[in-house]
């Protein structure tokens, strides 16, 4: 209604600035746009009601607690009802405006942009303001970059645009107060109209002096659209390349097919998530009983080890099933739950010791939002070799090309993945590895003798033992990719908080082999 447009308080700017938009618009516009989403914040908004609370400091169940006594109060409730609803209205005119039409694009016949996020909306409006041929510059998120949300604003830039530059930083200075140090921010600057060939780009700064290198051109390297469409071809990610011998690894990784091309007669993976950890918290047991099944949550595992952590959470095993069925009729099948499956970490950041941390879960187990599980893969030789490959170096390195904060299945989709089957080099070298570093403990006997056969169930590999079949795994990976010992030298000094001992053993390998 005009009483609800009216308490938002709109601002329009041909209404304000009438003198401009009859000239077609700005000639420069800047901006540093709001980081957040728009969305209902509860821990937030309930905030102002009781200073006890702090966003993402209370335990899932103990928020639920609290929720429902604060909305108990008749005058709380009424206020916080009004607060949430002035969100979804807008939230429609967000996603239905046409000034907002690069908020989505189309990635493999699904719509993208689900999120509201302000940096987006803004980015885009920086964009409607200009005039034909202004300048804009804007600092915002990496996300614009490679985010899957973000693709329809690439293909502004990309289609609609002459892209200059893009300076990403690390906010590990701060360059931000208040922001985390791992944060990563991004320079963009553009002139609207036209098309985008090349760009300018220079990733991982952590001066701010270097935007006036990066300006001058003595910082940073040319990258073309041809090679983002190449590399990222359903939602036009840009790569971090930072330099020629980047750009040559990648080059060798374009021989191979990216993870979501479904290639017959090799094997194909697919990933999904089981529990969220608030939207289905009413399930979540506190202590372990008859029919409940343990919660896997990402902190629980580490390369090739699902004992990491105890779980902090069980979930009756009726009530989970019936969940994760759904509508379908329960006719005793397998669920992905029941068998050996891979899970990786969906929280992470590309300066860590590591940044894809992937296992096999043991039979039996659900899994909380913060992992991704297989759902595809049938052959348990398969899905060892598969593991190998998500552990090794050089696809860490890569992943760390496109990664901030989460490793998505999208940026997975697009990951360059030598597919091997048996019978090809490297194979079984990575397999017979992949089964001693997985198969400890009595929960993967079965998955031992499906592979292994009648060969004796061994005892828990040392950390010497570990260590020395990850190196040996990691040189392997780099020949399959075809790597110099230049390269791969290179792509192991990526990895400064990496094991020292761990690195100079992978090259010891890679060049004895």
């Amino acid at each position: 209604t005009l009483e609800d447009v009216q308490k938002l308080k709109p601002f329009h700017w041909a209404f304000e600035f009438p003198e401009v938009f009859e000239n077609g618009g700005f000639d420069v516009v800047v901006g540093n746009p709001p980081w957040e989403k728009w969305q209902v914040e509860e821990k937030e908004y309930f905030g102002r009601f009781d200073d006890t609370i702090q966003k993402n400091k209370l335990d899932v169940l103990d928020w639920k607690q609290q929720f429902k006594k604060l909305m108990s109060d008749p005058e709380v409730r009424k206020s916080y009802l009004d607060y949430r609803s002035g969100y979804s209205f807008v939230a429609a005119y967000f996603r239905s405006a046409e000034q907002f039409k690069h908020q989505s694009a189309v990635v493999n016949g699904k719509k993208t942009g689900s999120d509201i996020n302000l940096y987006k909306l803004f980015f885009e409006q920086f964009y409607n303001v200009a005039k034909d041929g202004g300048d804009v510059g804007v600092v915002v998120p990496s996300g614009v970059y490679s985010d899957l949300g973000t693709k329809g604003l690439r293909e502004m830039l990309f289609d609609h645009s002459r892209l200059h530059g893009i300076c990403a930083f690390e906010n590990s200075k701060p360059i931000f107060e208040g922001v985390h140090r791992s944060f990563r921010i991004a320079l963009v600057t553009f002139e609207k109209g036209g098309k985008t060939e090349r760009f300018r780009a220079a990733f991982m700064r952590k001066e701010p002096s270097d935007s006036t290198l990066f300006r001058r051109k003595k910082l940073g390297m040319e990258l073309s659209v041809d090679l983002v469409r190449r590399v990222a071809p359903d939602t036009l990610a840009v790569p971090e390349i930072k330099n020629e011998t980047e750009l040559a690894i990648l080059e060798k990784a374009l021989r191979f097919p990216p993870l979501g091309e479904n290639i017959p007669g090799k094997w194909n993976v697919k990933f999904t998530k089981e529990f969220d950890m608030t939207n289905d918290s009413h399930l979540f047991e506190t202590e372990p009983g008859p029919g409940r099944l343990p919660l896997f949550e990402g902190k629980m595992i580490h390369q090739f080890r699902a004992d990491w952590g105890l779980p902090k959470y069980w979930i009756d095993e009726k009530r989970g099933r019936a969940e994760l069925i759904g509508k379908q009729k329960d006719d005793g099948q397998i669920l992905p739950y029941q068998r050996y499956r891979i899970a990786y970490r969906d929280i992470t950041n590309s300066t860590s010791q590591r940044t894809f941390i992937a296992t096999i879960l043991p039979k039996n187990v659900f899994c909380s939002c913060t992992l991704y599980t297989e759902i595809s893969l049938t052959n348990f030789k398969d899905t060892l070799v598969a593991l190998a490959l998500f552990n090794s170096i050089v696809i860490d390195f890569l992943i760390r090309k496109r990664v901030n904060t989460h490793v998505k299945p999208f940026m997975l989709n697009e990951l360059l993945v030598p597919r091997l089957t048996l019978g090809e080099a490297g194979y079984e070298y990575l397999l017979e590895r992949s089964l001693r570093l997985v198969c400890v403990g009595d929960r993967f006997v079965a998955l031992w003798r499906e592979v292994a056969g009648d060969t004796p169930y061994p005892s828990a590999p040392t950390d010497a033992v570990r260590l020395s079949m990850r190196a040996e795994m990691d040189a392997a990976v780099a020949r399959v990719y075809g790597l110099t010992a230049e390269e791969f030298e290179y792509v192991l000094s990526t990895f400064p908080n990496a094991e020292e001992s761990h690195k100079r053993m992978a090259l010891e390998r890679f060049v004895l082999n």
